[in-house]
């Protein structure tokens, strides 16, 4: 079997997983339309490939992904993703949260100092809560939460808490490092 016939073999076998893959409702998530075979919606042939020795404008888009200014873009639609996530939480779970560590004196602090305010400081409890949630035994060992109230809180609930928090934390990393890419 020659390298040709190799690499048939292996392209037909990876189309057939790729297929698979994305059929049905995959494919839309994906950008792809229903235009028949891969290898045309992907805009891909074998004499291309043989022709070139690549794959058309593989390496510009490869190159595209990794510039700060798309890590930047890409932060900053999280960003915008997190904010209604955040406000969501905020208004339906803060308060639930906040009853299982009623304890907890990190806590109680945080709701009475942040307590007034636009917004009241929703925002700041629940990222202290996340905070709380994420570390729990860093907060008992400065005696601020007791392990035990983090324990009873929900799992469902501490996914709420914690998931805006860490797409907020992310977006902003992200930022961060587009930013120190580009000086």
């Amino acid at each position: 079997m020659g390298a040709r016939d190799e690499f048939l073999v292996k392209r037909r076998a990876l189309f057939a997983k790729l297929e698979i893959q994305l059929s049905g409702m995959a494919r839309f998530g994906t950008g792809l339309k229903n235009e028949g075979s891969i290898k045309k919606m992907l805009g891909i042939s074998t004499k291309s490939y043989w022709h070139h020795g690549e794959i058309r404008k593989y390496e510009e888009t490869r190159e595209w992904a990794m510039t700060p200014e798309s890590i930047g873009i890409v932060s900053g639609v999280l960003m915008l993703l997190s904010f209604p996530l955040n406000f969501y939480v905020i208004y339906t779970r803060l308060e639930e949260a906040e009853d299982y560590l009623k304890f907890s004196t990190f806590v109680v602090t945080f709701k009475y100092r942040f307590g007034v305010g636009p917004l009241g400081g929703k925002l700041k409890r629940l990222f202290a809560i996340a905070l709380v949630i994420l570390m729990p035994r860093i907060f008992q060992w400065r005696y601020l939460v007791l392990v035990e109230d983090v324990k009873r809180i929900p799992r469902s609930l501490k996914l709420w808490i914690v998931v805006p928090y860490l797409l907020t934390l992310l977006s902003m990393a992200g930022m961060a490092l587009s930013w120190f890419l580009t000086n």
